[in-house]
């Protein structure tokens, strides 16, 4: 698994991407040229740490 620590920097559309779960939490969707895309984060990532920070461990 790779670990990325990624900010995300909500746009006027918001984040950008679909999430489900709740410990950990996993992407569901990414919106192209969104604010999650922009920022790295891919469909099945996992997101192991949130608030300020938001670290995703890419499942592929």
């Amino acid at each position: 698994l790779e670990q990325k620590n990624v900010i995300i920097q909500r746009d006027r559309y918001g984040y950008g991407l679909t999430v489900s779960g709740d410990n950990p939490v996993f992407v569901l969707s990414v919106r192209e040229g969104g604010a999650a895309h922009r920022a790295g984060i891919n469909t099945n990532d996992q997101i192991i740490k949130k608030k300020a920070l938001l670290k995703f461990h890419n499942l592929i």
